[in-house]
């Protein structure tokens, strides 16, 4: 249908008339009295969030290795500072570090210690910066885990998505080491890096691997759950409630976390929980009778703690998400004593002649694995019996044992001093 009708000009509409004083208010008024009742109770406005690390990019330059705090001689934990760095940020393999002032690079976790020597020994170069264990946000729950830049990052191994992994755990470090920090590099014709002499003593070390990073790193991580330092994380501070609630689920979580990677560690240190009598000791675990830790049974945080646990572990702890959060104290610490005891008998020989340099266990002609691990507990061990409060009757059962296995083993303890000397004492003090 077509018109031959000419719309108007502009000009020529007529205005729109005059709304009525009744309909143009789309709310009654509020009478007087009831503002002045209003007026007696003023909106709160909040404060804007704090951002945890506005300094920070969210995109990193280079890896960053996110860790539990280093434990300072005074026997307090390095905090992280209000833009969200760590007290000490450093850079591995050239002993470079930012403008502030540090106080530690080492972790107090000896599983994350291991982890930093592996870095410092392929010469990454990486960043470190520590954040509150109960309260991490890693990919598997715990610690450490590393922030990638987009140049380290690969695709997803899930077949469902292809966008890059930014976060990595623990388990997934060797891997990446063997991909972006190699030994060698066969595709440009550069011989394999094999760092035994022979097929025999490669295979022996693997197996003191298997055994330090296992029942040694059990009982050792026991002794740093147990130590007045661990109490730090348990701290209820003055939070509104549901801050509270979250926090002391996160707490639970981490407590029960940490009984089950020592549980995966030690499997044979695993009891039921129904054989406890427990009494309670610190908020999120408790002691029975018998001898065994566990987690807070009363408490229905902790019982959502499995949950949230990734089904890989914690850390580099393949199969604690189905562990038992109960283990035998005992057990615990008995074991990773002999294992202690049994790697000092068998570096004894090599050890015992007083040396300088730094000498790879073993007969290694570069630092491995087994130097990387072997350290991390020998260190965490000296470190944390160190502290005032792990003097006299505050140190608990398992680090006097397994102080006491390196107090007989004097030739271990240079060993690691000399390692600290060459690789660490530069990040630490810096």
């Amino acid at each position: 249908m077509t018109t031959t009708q000419t719309y108007p000009e502009l000009e020529e509409i007529p205005p729109a008339p005059q709304r009525s004083r009744v309909s143009s208010h789309a709310y009654p008024l509020i009478p007087q009295w009831v503002a002045s009742v209003f007026a007696t109770f003023p909106l709160h406005t909040f404060p804007p969030a704090k951002v945890y690390s506005p300094s920070v990019p969210a995109t990193p330059t280079k890896p960053t290795l996110y860790i539990a705090p280093h434990l300072n001689r005074d026997g307090t934990l390095s905090t992280t500072s209000d833009d969200g760095s760590s007290s000490n940020p450093a850079f591995v393999g050239d002993a470079k570090t930012s403008d502030q002032h540090t106080s530690g690079w080492s972790s107090s976790d000896p599983i994350a210690l291991r982890w930093q020597m592996e870095f410092v020994f392929r010469q990454a170069d990486i960043d470190v910066r520590f954040i509150d264990p109960s309260h991490n946000w890693g990919p598997a729950k715990s610690m450490p885990f590393l922030h990638l830049p987009p140049s380290h990052r690969s695709p997803s191994n899930s077949a469902a998505s292809s966008v890059p992994t930014a976060l990595l755990p623990a388990v997934d470090f060797a891997h990446h080491l063997d991909n972006y920090y190699p030994l060698s590099r066969p595709e440009l014709g550069e011989k394999p890096a094999n760092a035994w002499t022979d097929d025999a003593t490669r295979l022996e070390a693997r197996t003191w691997e298997n055994l330090l990073q296992g029942r040694v790193m059990a009982g050792v991580l026991l002794a740093v759950l147990l130590s007045p330092q661990s109490s730090a994380y348990a701290r209820a501070g003055s939070q509104p409630y549901l801050s509270s609630l979250l926090s002391a689920h996160l707490q639970n979580s981490f407590f029960d976390q940490q009984l089950r990677r020592i549980s995966a560690l030690n499997p044979s240190a695993a009891v039921a929980a129904s054989a406890s009598q427990p009494t309670t000791s610190l908020p999120g675990w408790e002691v029975g009778f018998l001898g065994w830790i566990g987690a807070t049974t009363a408490s229905a945080t902790s019982a959502l703690a499995a949950a949230d646990l990734d089904s890989r572990g914690g850390g580099d702890t393949p199969g604690a998400a189905f562990a038992s959060p109960e283990v035998d104290q005992d057990k615990v610490v008995s074991d990773a004593v002999a294992g202690l005891q049994a790697l000092a008998a068998r570096t004894k020989a090599q050890l015992e002649e007083e040396s300088k340099e730094m000498q790879p266990l073993l007969g290694a002609s570069r630092p491995t694995s087994l130097d990387a691990l072997a350290f991390s507990i020998v260190h965490t061990v000296l470190t944390l019996a160190a502290t005032p409060q792990c003097q006299g009757d505050g140190a608990s059962e398992p680090l006097r044992k397994l102080k006491l296995a390196l107090d007989q083993s004097p030739w271990l303890v240079r060993w690691s001093r000399i390692v600290w000397n060459a690789h660490v004492k530069d990040l630490d003090r810096s």
